[in-house]
């Protein structure tokens, strides 16, 4: 496939004066840190504007309260609104506002630009031109750049409003929607107009987070100003020939911190500094920046182009979405909106670690390194639950679980072992081995502590895991869930093994954690035997793994008597009715298989992949990524295409009709994963990489990049699958089909497949 320009865009027309709220998530701008929603002239709903991390807390309300039940919800709540704008004309005695009934709004993928596009028809047969340009620049992630330009005769004024998010008051069952608080969100709100400059500062009731946001329009512009209407109003005047182009350029700062720091000083210092760059500077950073991004990041498969598209798109979503800090995680709507309250899941460590890993290292690190920052709050919610070690949140903000639901939240104890698998793919692809002595290393021993003290021998099996909940969670509270005792077992033998490391790189690193940590040898030799002894289960003279000891006893899903309506499940059914049956929300199985592939042969995927795939019910945005990486593996090869393209089409084409909800991050990554470790079947072994492909007829061509350990790889395979060709900025040792390969810098290798 050619660079056509057209597959760097993503473009979508709105009619009738309005845009769908599924195109304000999917058009986003973000930067890991800020995101921002798109809106259109005279929007009645404020743009979402998301502070990654930043929300207001809530008593948790119980019909029946329990022990150890979390006591408080987290929300990410949407913060003032600077993207608000109307046009209006002159007329003969007033102005009076323009009505933009339709017009497009595009993302530009390779630039880092949102842009609505519209033509107002005026008197007298002229027309209005209007371009709204939106920069998020990942440079300055604390800045938002907004340039209107127009073009037409006539006398204009562009009244530019900077508003309050308003309440959300809706309430629903759906529990991947935001939470509606019901309550003042700030404790303390004030707005002060200073010399042509607007400074925002508010206080949140109860987390007692604070934010400002400083806001200029047109550096050099003489205009009158702002005016005190919710927060403020900015009108700009204009006269324009026929062949007059105007621009007007806001820029605004947001920044966080406590209530008693100097924020308003420090924004102000911040805008005076954004001030100083250009919108051209602006456009060329942001243009360099997404250049050295999409060297590691793209995808193209020659044969697909709308494929292509979507892949970027996806790989797009996630850097606007991951930040670079470790104070903050990736939350499962990204910075699209506040679905799922803006909480960060297994999604970021499985999901979009796996994705990030390969393409960004400094914010896949940030991931690891927010759950290392959040390790005393995971040792206090162990003890709270009687339990050793350090147990992590089902779903969290600030390190505190606040899954209200313990059969689908708490009880989904595998978010330990996933972590710890997100760590160490981190490491094991960036070799940055120094996290291990900055928290790592102590965050997976207090972790493994859990599942030792967890874990009960039962004679004739082994170690087992009573009363868990693994990904799948339509079944819950179950003996020896597959996926989570294949974790747990990998978590204890991985803990050992680092501590034999570093006993003998390290030693007084070690002296000193096991003193703090009052950890004897012993006990770590003692999670060594435990992960030889783990029981999965298995069905009796098969290759088909159980999900869990008592899932293959249960009756099969009535489908046929299912109406298509009631889906997701979840939302129709009681939970005990679900619980009851054999169907399946994710494919735990399959999933467990996918992220330990080392151990299983394509026979095992086969038959595993044969039996659950149609016992999963789809309901889940995260399961069709899984299917078709497995489907591939197992040489299902239509299965696994139609499985990636409802994975790759679910918010583009909103399969789902809840993209309004927000994107679904995880199912983005889960493209990426599905590719490289399913179709390109890539593994990290320890004498390399390693690669032995098959993609679909009608691909073509399929060419991808990637980092490993620093190094940067290309990586095509031929549409007549009798190659792949490599290319490597730095000699790398790779297998392709148990060929081991040795690739000298900078020359293009082609390798021969059976």
């Amino acid at each position: 496939m050619k660079d056509n320009e057209s597959f760097w865009q993503l473009t979508r027309d709105f009619r009738n004066a309005a845009i769908p709220d599924s195109l304000k998530t999917l058009f986003f701008c973000g930067n890991g840190y800020l995101g921002v929603q798109a809106n259109i002239p005279d929007s009645r709903d404020p743009a979402g504007t998301f502070i990654n991390g930043f929300f207001e807390s809530a008593p948790i309300t119980y019909g029946e309260k329990a022990y150890g039940f979390p006591l408080v919800q987290q929300v990410m709540i949407p913060l003032a609104d600077v993207l608000g704008w109307e046009i209006e004309e002159k007329g003969t005695d007033r102005f009076r506002k323009l009505s933009i009934p339709e017009g497009s709004i595009e993302m530009d993928m390779k630039r880092g630009i949102r842009r609505i596009t519209c033509t107002v028809p005026l008197s007298g047969g002229r027309s209005l031109e209007v371009i709204k340009e939106t920069v998020t620049p990942f440079e300055h992630p604390n800045r938002l750049y907004n340039r209107i330009c127009l073009k037409g005769r006539g006398e204009f004024r562009i009244i530019r409003k900077l508003r309050s998010p308003g309440k959300n008051k809706e309430e629903s069952d759906d529990p991947r929607k935001m939470e509606s608080l019901g309550k003042d969100l700030f404790k303390d709100s004030r707005c002060t107009i200073k010399e042509k400059r607007c400074l925002i500062d508010e206080t949140t009731s109860s987390s007692g987070l604070r934010y400002v946001c400083a806001v200029k329009v047109d550096r050099d512009r003489p205009d009158r100003g702002y005016e005190a209407r919710q927060f403020a109003e900015y009108t700009h005047y204009i006269d324009l020939t026929d062949t007059d182009e105007m621009s007007s350029l806001l820029t605004a700062v947001y920044l966080t911190g406590k209530e008693e720091d100097d924020l308003p000083g420090q924004a102000e210092r911040e805008l005076n500094k954004a001030l100083e760059t250009d919108w051209e500077t602006i456009c060329r950073e942001q243009e360099e920046y997404l250049k050295d991004f999409w060297i590691r990041a793209d995808i193209v498969l020659s044969g697909k182009n709308e494929y292509t598209r979507a892949l970027r798109y996806n790989s797009f979503a996630l850097l606007q979405s991951c930040g670079t800090s470790p104070d903050r995680s990736a939350a499962a709507k990204g910075l699209s909106s506040g679905g799922y309250n803006g909480h960060y899941f297994w999604d970021a460590d499985i999901y979009i670690q796996g994705a990030m890993n390969t393409v960004d290292p400094l914010r896949a690190r940030s991931l690891v390194e927010y759950r290392i920052k959040s390790l005393n709050r995971a040792r206090e919610r162990a003890r709270e639950l009687d339990e050793k070690g350090a147990l992590y949140p089902w779903r969290t903000i600030d390190g505190r679980e606040c899954s209200a639901y313990f059969p689908a939240g708490t009880a989904q104890f595998h978010i330990n072992a996933d972590i710890i698998y997100g760590m160490k793919s981190f490491l094991d692809n960036s070799g940055e081995r120094d996290l291990l002595t900055a928290g790592g290393a102590e965050m997976l021993f207090e972790t493994a502590r859990f599942w030792a003290g967890f874990a009960v021998q039962v004679p004739g099996k082994g170690y087992c895991l009573h009363c868990v909940t693994g990904p799948d969670e339509y079944t819950a509270l179950v003996n020896n869930n597959f996926y989570t005792n294949l974790m747990a077992r990998e978590h204890l033998s991985y803990a050992f093994a680092i501590a034999m490391e570093l006993f003998e790189e390290a030693p007084e690193y070690m002296k000193d954690l096991t003193q703090r940590m009052d950890l004897q040898k012993e006990e770590i030799e003692n999670w060594q035997k435990i992960s030889h002894d783990f029981y999965l289960p298995r069905l009796e003279d098969s290759q088909v793994f159980k999900q869990d000891d008592s899932f293959l006893e249960k009756s099969l899903w009535d489908w046929e008597n299912t109406p298509e309506e009631n889906k997701p499940l979840l939302l129709y059914y009681h939970p005990l009715k679900i619980y009851r049956h054999r169907v399946m929300k994710q494919p735990d199985v399959i999933m467990g298989l996918l992220l330990h592939k080392q151990y299983f042969s394509r026979d095992v995927f086969a038959a595993n992949y044969d039996y659950y795939d149609p016992l999963t019910s789809g309901d889940s945005s995260l399961s069709s990524a899984v299917q078709s990486a497995a489907a591939a593996l197992a040489g299902r090869m239509e299965e696994a295409e139609r499985h990636f393209k409802k994975n790759l089409f679910l918010d583009l084409d909103d399969l789902e009709g809840n993209t309004d909800n927000g994107v679904h991050l995880a199912a983005m990554a889960g493209a990426r994963i599905a590719v490289l470790y399913g179709f390109a079947d890539m593994e990290n072994t320890a004498d390399g990489l390693s690669f032995d492909p098959a993609f679909p007829e009608g691909w073509g061509d399929v060419s991808f990049s990637l980092l490993h350990k620093g190094i940067l790889l290309s990586v095509t395979y031929s549409g007549s699958g009798k190659s792949l060709i490599f290319r490597a900025d730095a000699e790398i040792q790779l297998t392709v089909e148990k060929q081991h390969i040795s690739l000298p810098r900078g020359k293009e290798v082609s390798v021969p497949l059976n």
